[in-house]
């Protein structure tokens, strides 16, 4: 689908809105703002379609110039006289980035302070330092070189969500197809070798409310601008623009000589393998050659041909050895690799426990810390022990047994005086128990009077 197909597909560009969607709609800024706005999401939307469904040379980025113009031409409205004003807002709002200024940006746009963080407050005037001119510009322009109207700068502006999109799944590809984390020689590269691996992706894009997943082929500016994506703006790579690495945990943050080296004989492996390939290419025709020239009972060129079969094979074989052998360094590199890291971690792990226990002062000073700790505990019991005798010694314990004796004496008068008084008829007679008498009052009074009488008996008999 060409592009100006796109555009009369969108619902957004019907005949009655492309009137003014190709017109100069830019006084309707001042006038007409939310016609303005309209007109620049319609034209947002086209483009971000465009891109996403390959309308464009690049993956990443909008090309401007004169060919997009070309491209969107339509017989009924000509050229849009106001696309140059659609970028500069699509660039004011971080929807777009012009190419020279993202490659020129030295730290990542999501930094505080770079390009796409500068634009989160509106009051911030926009400013780009231009690399190849060392010239502040306070805005973009996209309008071409002598501002005539309809005219577009030519210049490829990168869309951040396509780069987002693309660069994640180039790097989940890496990761889950070719295991660039699964160890030390796996994640170094030359760029011919990261460039081979980053032709093609596959991405999952939302196009209209439909999620759907396409294989997108890079251009070389898509693989310059992932490759500046992944190093400079997410942090997955260190690269020294020729050698390329993951940025692990243990990872030097500079490309070292031996990332070169390793780099170096992974290339060969490569290249070996090419030529391993290619022999069982050749092998495969010369025989059929042998085979095609016996039916023709051509014997000469059956010999050849056998030959040149028997050569190759032999190369092939002297091919493997050189990959296996290859491949078995590139083995024991891992494992050296992956030894030193565990060293390290126990070296580490030493001078820890070696610092925290002179810090503790060993165990001598545990011991004696220890006793130190039972003779105050001890000596915390024994004073607990005194102060308790102190406070029993205050106590006059034949105060306590006289009050004790008082509290008795109050209580029994208590309970005689609820008792019934005899008859004075009956004196000298034993009144009956009233069956409905609780046994325990009936018991305490027989003890009372028990008590009560007995002194009286004793001064009668004197």
């Amino acid at each position: 689908m060409s592009l100006i197909d796109t555009v009369l597909a969108n619902k957004l560009f019907t005949d009655r809105r492309r009137v003014s969607l190709y017109s100069n709609f830019r006084k309707l800024k001042d006038s007409n703002i939310d016609g303005y706005e309209a007109n620049i999401a319609a034209w947002k939307i086209l483009l971000t379609d465009a891109l996403d469904q390959g309308n464009f040379e690049d993956a990443t980025a909008i090309p401007g110039g004169p060919g997009l113009l070309e491209a969107l031409y339509d017989p009924d409205n000509g050229r849009p006289l106001a696309l140059d004003v659609v970028i500069d807002e699509l660039v004011a709002d971080k929807v777009l980035i012009p190419l020279p200024i993202y490659m020129a940006e030295k730290s990542s746009i999501y930094s505080q302070g770079a390009w796409l963080t500068k634009m989160l407050n509106p009051k911030v005037v926009t400013s780009w330092v231009l690399s190849y001119t060392k010239v502040w510009d306070s805005s973009w322009k996209s309008i071409g070189p002598k501002a005539e109207l309809g005219t577009l700068k030519k210049e490829k502006y990168i869309s951040i969500q396509a780069l987002e999109t693309i660069g994640n799944a180039i790097w989940a590809n890496l990761e889950n197809e070719h295991g660039i984390t699964a160890s030390y020689t796996n994640g170094v590269f030359t760029k011919e070798m990261l460039t081979s691996l980053l032709s093609e992706v596959s991405v999952t894009k939302k196009i209209h409310n439909t999620v759907q997943t396409s294989r997108v082929l890079l251009s070389p500016t898509d693989i310059e601008v992932v490759l500046k994506y992944l190093v400079r703006d997410k942090n997955k790579l260190i690269s020294d623009g020729q050698i390329y690495k993951v940025n692990s945990r243990n990872a030097s943050p500079l490309i070292t000589q031996k990332d070169i080296a390793i780099a170096n004989l992974r290339s060969t492996i490569l290249q070996v393998t090419d030529r391993v390939n290619g022999l069982s290419d050749q092998i495969a025709d010369c025989d059929l050659k042998a085979r095609n020239a016996l039916e023709r009972k051509n014997k000469p060129v059956a010999v050849y041909a056998l030959k040149s079969k028997k050569l190759a094979e032999s190369s092939q074989v002297k091919a493997l050895d050189m990959l296996s052998n290859l491949e078995l360094l590139v083995g024991k590199i891992d494992d050296a690799t992956d030894q030193a890291e565990i060293v390290s971690a126990l070296s580490s792990g030493a001078e820890i426990l070696t610092t925290l226990n002179s810090t503790i002062g060993g165990a001598e000073k545990v011991g004696d810390l220890m006793d130190q700790l039972r003779d105050q505990a001890d000596e915390t019991d024994e004073i607990g022990r005194e102060i308790s005798s102190m406070v029993g010694r205050s106590v006059d314990e034949d105060e306590v047994e006289s009050e004790l004796d008082l509290m008795l004496a109050e209580e029994r008068q208590k309970q005689l005086d609820k008792l019934p008084v005899p008859p004075t008829n009956s004196t000298h007679a034993t009144p009956a128990k009233d069956s409905q008498e609780d046994p325990a009052i009936a018991s305490l009074s027989d003890e009372l009077s028990a008590t009560s009488l007995e002194p009286r008996k004793k001064v009668l008999a004197e």
